[in-house]
């Protein structure tokens, strides 16, 4: 996957992916930042802290996607707050 255009801030690139699974769950904004040592990943509007980090944005955004499942399966669908999406 090729990353979407990213907003520049100082040294950190930040870039917004929209995910959505159709089985039933919500629409999430996930940032995606690029570091000179890798990307972290991480969702908006979950409760709790999921995060996901990689030496490229694929393996950020995969480590992420993989926290957010596990989240969901520990703590349920209510784990997203629903104003935020």
């Amino acid at each position: 996957m090729r990353p979407p255009q990213a907003l520049k801030r100082g040294t950190i690139s930040f870039a917004v992916v929209m995910e959505n699974d159709v089985k039933k769950k919500p629409n999430l904004k996930i940032i995606i930042e690029k570091h000179r040592d890798g990307y972290v990943a991480y969702p908006i509007g979950m409760k709790g802290v999921v995060v996901g980090q990689g030496d490229s944005y694929d393996e950020a955004l995969g480590d992420v996607r993989s926290a957010i499942r596990f989240h969901r399966e520990v703590f349920g669908p209510d784990s997203v707050c629903a104003e935020s999406v």
